[in-house]
């Protein structure tokens, strides 16, 4: 079991060949990798209630599925940054399932075809990808466009929510309430500005501070 680790400014975080570990309550950040910062080969590990946020990898952002079919619940990914694939979850001749998760922020350069994903790329695989936020990933050079989720092939069963909009630093700093309520920066819309039809969920609120590190918690409200 690796548990309550902050693992940051180096490269891969955890590779797994054909073991099992429980990888959970760790923080990884600002790592940079040249395969995917989490490496699953042939893995059934557990990856549970982690804050994976603003790492690089090559390939992957953040985890990296090979041949494996692990558990990826309750995760915080968001503001991870892959050259190709995907910036949060590649997923690749396995079976995970992909669980609870909030996926935000996350982007992937390559935009060629259907080999990269900002959030999540599956490539011949057949994960389960239930009640998760998928919230302003992108992919592509230059001008990035929305993309949440990229299926090469194989047959994803997903009750996911992708967001609609891209601006999730500034739609979760609060509105102004009260005179003594802390100000928002001026031009940053507030929650009630969400476009039409988007559910937002209280798990979806925590990751504003990790794609925008000005946004911090305090006193349990998203302030700057």
């Amino acid at each position: 079991m690796i548990e309550a680790n902050d693992i940051f400014a180096g490269s891969t975080a955890l590779e797994s060949s054909g073991s099992a570990p429980v990888f959970r309550h760790n923080t990884v950040r600002d790592n940079w990798a040249m395969g995917a910062v989490i490496s699953l080969i042939a893995s059934p590990a557990q990856i549970v209630g982690n804050r994976i946020v603003n790492n690089r990898g090559d390939f992957c952002g953040g985890i990296r599925c090979w041949q494996s079919n692990a558990e990826i619940r309750n995760n915080l990914i968001c503001a991870n940054h892959a050259w190709m694939g995907a910036g949060a979850i590649s997923v690749e001749s396995s079976t995970p399932q992909i669980v609870s998760n909030t996926i935000a922020g996350n982007h992937a350069d390559d935009d060629w075809e259907n080999y990269s994903a900002g959030a999540i790329w599956c490539s011949g695989s057949s994960p389960d990808i239930r009640n998760c936020i998928l919230w302003g990933n992108t992919r592509g050079y230059g001008t990035p466009q929305p993309n949440q989720l990229t299926v090469s092939s194989g047959t994803p069963a997903s009750s996911a929510r992708p967001a609609a909009h891209s601006m999730l630093a500034t739609l979760y700093r609060p509105a102004r309430r009260t005179r003594n309520a802390r100000r928002r920066p001026s031009g940053a819309a507030s929650v009630n500005a969400l476009p039409s039809g988007v559910t937002v969920r209280s798990s979806a609120r925590r990751s504003a501070a990790c794609v925008n590190p000005q946004v911090r918690r305090r006193s349990g409200s998203v302030a700057r």
